[in-house]
């Protein structure tokens, strides 16, 4: 979709919801107002813990017996790991999944700007 929008994202991690929504609000409004388009994934929006239950019961690899199983469910572990807690990084700045950005650059937004928009 890139073609018809002034920009197209797949949100990979939930820590990076916050800091590309609102990217995507500011390109949104830059210039020549147009449309962008975010991609959230539905295992970004559910729970860790409901995500994780689902992710080892499809995979079959809950208490794997064999080297494979073990392997496969020890990647599991690390990617929805990561998924959830790994920090979002854009433009020299960091930001955790509960806190703020922290490095240069950082615009602050006024309590009623979401709701402008």
């Amino acid at each position: 979709m890139a073609s018809i929008t002034k920009w197209a994202v797949s949100i990979t991690k939930v820590s990076s919801i916050q800091p590309t929504v609102e990217k995507a609000l500011d390109l949104a409004q830059d210039g020549v107002p147009g449309p962008v388009f975010l991609e959230i994934p539905i295992d970004v929006l559910y729970p860790e813990e409901m995500v994780r239950e689902m992710f080892m019961n499809e995979s079959g690899v809950k208490d794997g017996k064999n080297l494979g199983n073990k392997a496969l469910e020890l990647y599991m572990r690390g990617h929805l790991y990561r998924q959830f807690h790994q920090p979002h990084m854009s433009e020299g700045r960091v930001t955790f999944a509960r806190g703020r950005p922290t490095g240069p650059g950082r615009r602050e937004s006024g309590p009623g700007e979401l709701q402008r928009c």
